[in-house]
């Protein structure tokens, strides 16, 4: 359907400007466009000398998309909305790791890090040694990754995304309010911390595994509100769109009433889900 990289940096740059100035910004808008820009990162196979500019634009989109309440309250059927929730997280995954493996053909050094704030994300495309990975600091989260995980991956280069969504899910329901399946009860009294992280690594050579007895990553989250309700730790499940807990556990040791601190033995976009009734 494109012919080349550069028809769809062009296609991105028009969306990014053209999304930018749309206060009707509808539901079908929103969908169109994210699978829009997944086809386009799907079909651009070839670098062209503008990755940087395209993995911009990526998140850029992405950016205006979070932002904008008035298209998350059109998708009334949640299994639709959960479903652009994931392609637009995996949007900018993929563009990250798209731009920096161009990036690596040109250049051989170890040392590279591209970090894009906007109003309701966070993005940090980075190539390093896996040590330089151990504390990976964002605006309003952080991930630990054990020692064990770092002698594991050696001296080669590793390429990783870190990412950090500011949300407003209270309004949007971009994210689903609880762990599936629910109760009645849970669906009710459960809610979402506005702050979610995520972490995927890239490493040719070698895999990474975390056996039992084994320290996990430990995923820092702040949060101002829900501090006297209880935590569930939980990631997000591509392949359902939904949230599960399996290998993630609250760490009560560590957690506080501004801060919750999850044990994870993988990787992938972590969220907190709050009962502020006692249901769970």
């Amino acid at each position: 359907m494109f012919e080349s990289g550069v028809d769809s940096y062009n296609i991105t740059e028009y969306i990014k400007g053209s999304i930018s100035n749309q206060s009707d910004y509808t539901a079908g808008d929103a969908i169109h466009t994210l699978d829009l820009v997944d086809k386009l990162l799907s079909e651009r196979k070839s670098f062209q000398g503008n990755e940087e500019d395209f993995a911009e634009n990526v998140v850029s989109i992405s950016n205006s998309i979070v932002s904008n309440v008035s298209p998350w309250k059109g998708m009334t059927i949640s299994t639709h909305r959960y479903k652009t929730t994931s392609t637009l997280v995996s949007n900018v995954e993929k563009a990250g790791f798209q731009y920096l493996g161009s990036r690596n053909i040109n250049d051989c050094t170890c040392t590279y890090e591209k970090t894009m704030t906007y109003s309701n994300m966070e993005v940090r495309y980075q190539t390093s040694r896996a040590d330089e990975l151990h504390n990976n600091r964002m605006r309003n989260a952080s991930i630990q990754v054990p020692d064990h995980i770092i002698q594991q991956l050696g001296t080669e280069c590793i390429d990783s995304v870190t990412t950090n969504y500011l949300i407003q899910n209270a309004e949007t329901q971009q994210f689903p309010n609880q762990v599936s399946p629910a109760t009645m009860e849970q669906k009710i009294g459960s809610g979402l911390v506005d702050n979610i992280l995520g972490l995927s690594i890239s490493s040719s050579n070698k895999s990474f595994t975390i056996s039992d007895g084994m320290d996990p990553f430990k995923i820092f989250i702040s949060h101002l509100e829900y501090a006297n309700s209880e935590k569930t730790c939980a990631f997000w499940q591509f392949n359902t769109n939904s949230w599960n807990t399996k290998g993630c556990y609250y760490n009560f040791e560590l957690s506080s009433d501004a801060e919750t601190v999850c044990d994870c033995y993988h990787l992938t976009n972590f969220g907190i889900i709050v009962d502020y009734t006692g249901f769970i």
